[in-house]
């Protein structure tokens, strides 16, 4: 049995006289090998290759001597254990060690145990779930020494929401609305074993009180705050989706049988829309998928299922099966604490259900009306974030932190607050070695800023099509000399309207060319790179005041390096002409429903831009006849009015003056979400869903007069970029099966 059971066994009789008799489990205390039953069917000879009978994990650390475990016993558990949430943590582990998942032992019964080492428990408060128990292993440096054998490249989901939407997006409407659910797995980390040689640098210091025994918990299976326990749950769970999407793709499930839950799962569908956005339909995507959607996805433990009308109840009831492949469903025969893989708590709140509107990894999707927004209880903690700085002159570096932090995590789903951190991010770069932070009133105005997007969330949710890629509408480029600056806009065949391209420039003021940084005046406050943003600004404002640009995508060369990378953070760090420049772009952004993407070009390549912003000793019948003999073709270039008002703003902006945002904004409606109903079912003519693959939209072919002038005038790179969109093409796409180790046969 080896020192660790015998230990235990001769622990057994002391155990009845602590003051935790309920934690005994005489099958798991006899000996702290993992039960092999719970190992996973699919994985268990994995595993077995490894030469082990759960999980692995190597540690770079000597032993500790008695005096170091002495000490960490004597520091504890956190407050949240001993504290906040003591009785909670103990009923817990009282359950946990009933199920198999830990045993506890005295103290003074391991202290001589081989490998020992100890960490202090901790309890995480959660909203509207119970508190999660989480043990702290980098206090104790054992996350810091467990040598990196795990899996970690199974650790997908850090881009599973942006795979979700793309699959929401890009899927054919002609199959209706996509139909979304989630299941979620019941004991997550529990359900993976591990290595007995594992469990002793694991043991967890539980509460105790002055003149009690000391008690230290031993996890049998994964633990909360181990470094190894993400990478190797994600491999279970990554196997389980992409099983199921690779059942799907070839139709291995065709012929699915009841499962055992089908009863639990009602057979009405309260958030089931049969209207589709017109925000998918083309021009959008052009050419959509033959097949009806059908695809799995996970994020750790929360699977998310996507599918079309046509392919709900396979996709559903592919992932069933799978789960139970993996993780061994409940027998008559097992103990009634052995819970089934799938969460039945879950399931009684609406998991398994089929919808067009979910809440999705903590975000609200309606993937009919085509949106994301922030659940309610986030908006009301994003107006509770900004009141708490209403008034306020000075707050402390942590607490800005803490609102930077959590603004940017909710920024996602606010339209237009992706350009308004600069001045905000300004405060911590401008006082940098000050523990109170001052609040300038230009802080407290883009705070301002803030409150109004904030109170506007409902009737401006986040199309999905802003956050995933797209073929673009107009393709164009920029420049600004000291002169002025100006532009050329090419439409695509998806834009709307004429098919013209539009040039403009703008030649700046006097006070403006004298306050130009240069060798002859150092003093300047005016960069090169505050001009060629303005022209990006004024390039894409123009156009939006010209041309139906609702759920476009503009694309533009610049070949100012800062300026590009500005507009690709939407902010920058510094209260300059920037700042004001990229709130006054982010708010026409917004207001206009479109989206940008600004890409580096060479300035040698950047010809057509380049002449109009230094041409301003020529006339525009002058500049029209000189591009005319460049390029003889049809249709011909038409001028871009840059009026007076747009102009005056945008001065205003580089000069530094924050304008009121309703003065920027054009008051033009917001679209209605509803658009035309889609097929609830799959037409006669439409061929069965046979393919996994994920079509992206891309752009029709075309040999038009008007592209022959964009592969005359465009930099290579912006034509580089557009081939791109020239085949539909797979980003962010799931890594199967390359992110397992190859096994030998």
């Amino acid at each position: 049995m080896g020192e660790l059971g015998e230990s235990a066994l001769a622990a057994a009789s002391l155990l009845s006289k602590t003051s935790w008799p309920q934690f005994i489990c005489a099958q798991r205390v006899s000996s702290l090998q993992p039960d092999v039953h719970h190992l996973p069917h699919l994985v268990a000879p994995f595993l077995q290759r490894l030469g082990h009978t759960g999980v692995p994990g190597t540690f770079t650390t000597p032993p500790w001597s008695p005096t170091q475990l002495d000490e960490a016993v004597r520091q504890g558990s956190h407050s949240s254990a001993t504290k906040e949430y003591r009785e909670y943590l103990e009923g817990e582990m009282g359950t946990m060690v009933r199920q198999g998942y830990w045993a506890v032992l005295p103290y003074t019964t391991v202290r001589h145990l081989p490998g020992l080492k100890l960490s202090p428990a901790g309890v995480v408060p959660q909203r509207d779930r119970r508190p999660r128990p989480i043990i702290d292993y980098t206090w104790s440096g054992i996350n810091q020494a467990t040598n990196p054998v795990a899996p970690f490249a199974a650790m997908q989901f850090g881009n599973t929401l942006q795979r979700v939407l793309q699959q929401i997006a890009y899927a054919n409407p002609a199959f209706g609305p996509v139909l979304a659910l989630k299941c979620d797995l019941a004991d997550g980390f529990y359900r993976i074993p591990l290595a007995s040689s594992v469990i002793p640098h694991l043991g967890v210091i539980m509460p105790y009180s002055p003149g009690e025994e000391p008690l230290i918990a031993f996890p049998l299976a994964l633990p909360m705050g181990w470094t190894h326990s993400p990478p190797f749950f994600s491999a279970y769970t990554e196997t389980i989706a992409d099983v199921t999407n690779d059942s799907l793709t070839h139709n291995s499930n065709a012929l699915l049988g009841p499962h055992r839950l089908d009863h639990r799962v009602p057979t009405t569908y309260p958030h089931r829309a049969s209207v589709i956005s017109p925000a998918f339909c083309p021009p959008f995507n052009p050419q959509p998928p033959p097949t009806p959607l059908a695809t799995v996805d996970v994020y750790v433990d929360d699977f998310i299922g996507l599918a079309q009308a046509p392919t709900a109840s396979r996709v559903k009831g592919t992932l069933l099966s799978t789960v139970d492949r993996v993780f061994r469903p409940p027998t008559t025969d097992d103990d009634p604490l052995y819970k089934d893989p799938i969460s039945l708590s879950k399931l009684d709140k609406g998991d398994l259900e089929w919808g067009t509107k979910k809440r999705i990894l903590g975000w609200d999707i309606d993937t009919a009306a085509g949106t994301i927004l922030l659940p309610e209880h986030r908006q009301l903690r994003l107006h509770e974030l900004l009141n708490t700085f209403s008034g306020l002159h000075r707050t402390s570096r942590k607490r800005w932190y803490q609102l930077l932090g959590e603004l940017r995590s909710m920024s996602l789903a606010i339209p237009g607050s992706h350009h308004m951190f600069s001045i905000l991010q300004n405060v911590l770069v401008s006082q940098p070695h000050t523990t109170r932070l001052r609040l300038s009133p230009l802080v407290h105005a883009t705070l301002k800023d803030w409150r109004v997007l904030a109170s506007t969330l409902s009737q401006r949710p986040t199309p999905i099509t802003h956050l995933v890629p797209t073929a673009p509408t107009y393709v164009g480029t920029t420049d600004a000399s000291k002169q002025g600056m100006g532009g050329v806009w090419f439409p695509t065949s998806l834009a709307h309207g004429p098919t013209h391209p539009l040039i403009w420039r703008s030649r700046f003021a006097p006070s403006i060319q004298k306050d130009l940084v240069s060798s002859q005046n150092p003093q300047g406050s005016l960069t090169n790179s505050d001009l060629e943003l303005l022209g990006v600004a004024t390039g894409i404002v123009g156009l939006a005041h010209h041309r139906p640009l609702s759920n476009a995508t503009l694309w533009v060369g610049c070949d100012n390096t800062p300026a590009v990378a500005w507009c690709g953070k939407g902010s920058t760090s510094a209260s300059n002409a920037s700042a004001f420049i990229l709130r006054h772009l982010g708010l026409v952004c917004r207001d206009a429903q479109m989206k940008t993407r600004v890409i580096s070009v060479p300035g040698e390549s950047n010809t057509i831009a380049d002449f109009l912003s230094r041409s301003f000793h020529l006339s525009d019948d002058d500049i029209m006849a000189h591009l005319h003999r460049l390029a003889p073709t049809q249709p011909s270039f038409q001028w871009l009015p840059i009026g007076p008002e747009t102009q005056s703003q945008l001065t205003s902006a580089l000069l530094r003056t924050m304008l009121p945002m309703e003065s920027l904004l054009s008051g033009r409606p917001v679209p209605t979400p509803s658009g035309t109903s889609g097929s609830p079912s799959v037409p006669p003519s439409m061929p069965p869903y046979t393919s996994m693959e994920l079509s992206i939209p891309s752009l029709p072919s075309c040999s038009s007069p008007t592209v022959s002038v964009m592969d005359k005038f465009l930099p290579v790179e912006l034509l580089s970029a557009l081939e791109q969109w020239k085949t539909p093409f797979v980003p962010w796409a799931r890594r199967w099966p390359s992110w397992g180790r190859r096994i030998p046969v």
